[in-house]
């Protein structure tokens, strides 16, 4: 009797932790969104700053993440990885790492280039 081979379990923290870069990206155009229902017009230079309207819980959450998000991620990326590293044999690593840096370099890029100006409307 033979048993079928076995895959590598997938790991749920390193399914998260890769999600994290998207998220950000996600959590900042939400803020937009809100802020663009709220003046009636997309946000530019001209707008009144995001501190002026009145989405103060969302406006700290993203400061946190542009200033602490990418240590965090990249203490949990290292965390993950070591947890993966103990239990190689179990998880597969790959995807997830794909994932993550894939989605760490959209982050980058998008917030660099900032379509919209929307990072210098939030940062004004």
């Amino acid at each position: 009797m033979s048993s079928a081979p076995t895959r590598p379990r997938e790991d749920p923290l390193l399914w998260s932790v890769s999600g994290l870069p998207f998220l950000l990206l996600l959590g900042f155009y939400a803020f937009v969104f809100r802020a663009w229902m709220s003046l009636g017009e997309l946000p530019d230079w001209r707008s009144p700053g995001p501190d002026s309207l009145g989405f103060d819980l969302h406006q700290i959450a993203l400061i946190g993440a542009f200033r602490y998000g990418p240590w965090l991620l990249l203490g949990l990326a290292a965390l993950a990885l070591l947890l993966a590293a103990t239990a190689a044999g179990r998880r597969s690593i790959g995807k997830p790492l794909t994932l993550l840096i894939s989605g760490s370099l959209l982050a980058v890029f998008v917030l660099r280039v900032d379509p919209g100006g929307f990072v210098h409307w939030f940062l004004a």
